[in-house]
């Protein structure tokens, strides 16, 4: 495994903004990027200025290429960094990384829709649901979108567990044999975000007895969308 480390600063006033920024474009297409082991943000006060540091954990330098290009010692840089930007590093630094317990499994876990109206989808999930878009594309063969979502694990239910949960939720069983779950700050919130940007909210929230506040939503694809919050015993 190899860690890719870059340095930048910028003023203490632009330090919250530049962290937003990143989590918008280099982290997102970090992670994005097959290889990646994952990305993070470091930073800390250095006098009147605010140093950042990227790190990411790569399988292989063949995978940070297809992040980076061929010149994998040259820093990445997007539209907006000249604005935060008061001093760069413009090449990164790579170390060999040594560590038996790295999983050797599944890294990612991406759930891939099929949508009627491609357009309004990713307005839906961009804009109401706040997901970074990573990539997306236009091609003769069709159009796709890559959306980061977090922290991501597949949930496996019985048939008579998934009647409980749509029970508990909405009153009645209504969810075909995929629903999205998405951990949320506030599920309240979130669901009149979604409302607004044209889900159908199903029921109103609900504290389950695994002591979640989840709201149920159907977005405008027809995906069902269980949004919680955990709320604590």
């Amino acid at each position: 495994m190899v860690a890719r480390i870059w340095r930048g600063w910028t003023s203490a006033e632009d330090a919250d903004a530049y962290v937003e920024y990143l989590e918008q474009t280099g982290i997102p297409q970090y992670r994005a990027t097959p290889g990646n082991r994952g990305a993070f943000i470091l930073r800390r006060a250095d006098r009147d200025r605010v140093e950042f540091v990227t790190l990411s954990f790569w399988e292989s330098l063949d995978s940070i290429r297809a992040f980076a290009g061929e010149s994998v010692e040259r820093a990445v840089f997007y539209p907006e960094d000249d604005r935060f930007l008061v001093d760069r590093e413009t090449v990164v630094t790579h170390f060999e990384l040594f560590d038996s317990s790295a999983p050797t499994g599944v890294q990612e876990l991406r759930v891939a829709l099929t949508v009627d109206d491609f357009e309004r989808a990713v307005g839906f999930y961009r804009d109401g649901l706040g997901l970074p878009l990573v990539e997306e594309w236009a091609r003769p063969t069709g159009s796709g979108a890559i959306l980061a979502a977090g922290r991501g694990t597949l949930e496996l239910l019985s048939e008579d567990q998934a009647e409980f949960i749509d029970e508990v939720e909405v009153g009645r069983r209504t969810a075909g044999t995929v629903r999205l779950a998405l951990e949320v700050p506030d599920s309240a919130a979130a669901a009149d975000r979604l409302e607004a940007a044209g889900a159908e909210r199903l029921a109103e929230p609900v504290v389950t007895p695994w002591s979640d506040r989840n709201v149920r939503m159907q977005a405008p694809d027809g995906m069902q969308l269980t949004l919680f919050t955990v709320a604590g015993p």
